[in-house]
């Protein structure tokens, strides 16, 4: 007998509503109906994340998910040819955690995209992560739109090509970035080789090897190479670029009161 909440169509909604992860089976996730309702009764089948993912990447669709803190065990894989969508209830209420042990989505299909926003469709905050690698129309690793506001915070943006312009992060709205490094980037319109295209603001400091195509204020270092070494294992629990000695990078943020080492641990 099929479970009441079992329903199944594509473009589906998904709504997340247990905050720990899990690794249930498909089928099972199918065969109960999970997943494909907000009805906060206890008769509706748990749901975490994880298993949000595994429906969408089968049947596409928009994963919604409510204020909490959802940890994860591991990186969350996004197999779904369409892309998949993460709605969430605010950046201040919404958070994935996965406790510095590895990436958090791994986005595997060529042709996939991955779109993070609020309810308002207007505000994203990105930190301690790895975005490399990507394509898109525009903006090979990131596109804020007029309506959007992006806080990117300890991260690079890398090997990520655009067809249009701004081959990592292109901004049509605002966009703020804190100990951010964007080089290896490529767009096929206007200057190619240009990481980024459009206004940004720094604060701390950024990398920005080619901003031919940026309008930038407040504290980034341009036009330079940053000479980082691919991702590697340099120890530690997450991979990173290793700086050479002679990197802009070396020696080029504050340090805080009490800390004592870096992305390694």
């Amino acid at each position: 007998m099929r479970h009441p909440f079992a329903q199944r169509r594509p473009d589906s909604a998904y709504y997340v509503n247990k905050t720990t992860d899990d690794n249930i089976a498909l089928q099972s996730l199918i065969d109960t109906g999970a997943c494909t309702t907000d009805d906060p009764s206890p008769l509706a089948p748990p749901c975490s994340l994880r298993s949000a993912i595994k429906l969408a990447n089968v049947f596409h669709g928009v994963i919604n998910i409510p204020a909490g803190t959802y940890n994860i065990a591991g990186s969350l894989l996004i197999d779904q040819p369409s892309g998949v969508e993460f709605k969430g209830s605010g950046h201040e209420t919404t958070t994935i955690d996965g406790s510095g042990a590895d990436r958090i989505l791994w986005v595997s299909h060529i042709n996939a995209n991955v779109a993070m926003r609020d309810p308002d469709n207007k505000t994203l905050r990105i930190n301690d992560s790895v975005i490399r690698n990507n394509a898109a129309g525009f903006g090979g690793g990131i596109s804020v739109f007029s309506n959007g506001t992006l806080t990117l915070e300890d991260s690079p943006i890398s090997g990520s090509l655009t067809k249009g312009n701004g081959g990592g992060l292109y901004v049509e709205g605002v966009a703020f970035l804190r100990h951010v490094t964007l080089t290896g980037n490529t767009g096929l319109s206007g200057d190619a080789l240009s990481d980024c295209a459009n206004g940004l603001t720094g604060f701390g400091a950024n990398i920005i090897s080619s901003a031919s195509s940026c309008t930038i204020s407040g504290g980034t270092i341009i036009d330079l190479d940053p000479l980082l070494a691919g991702l590697d294992d340099n120890g530690g629990p997450t991979l990173t670029h290793m700086p050479a000695v002679n990197s802009p990078a070396v020696d080029a943020i504050e340090c805080f009161l009490g800390e004592s080492t870096d992305q390694r641990g």
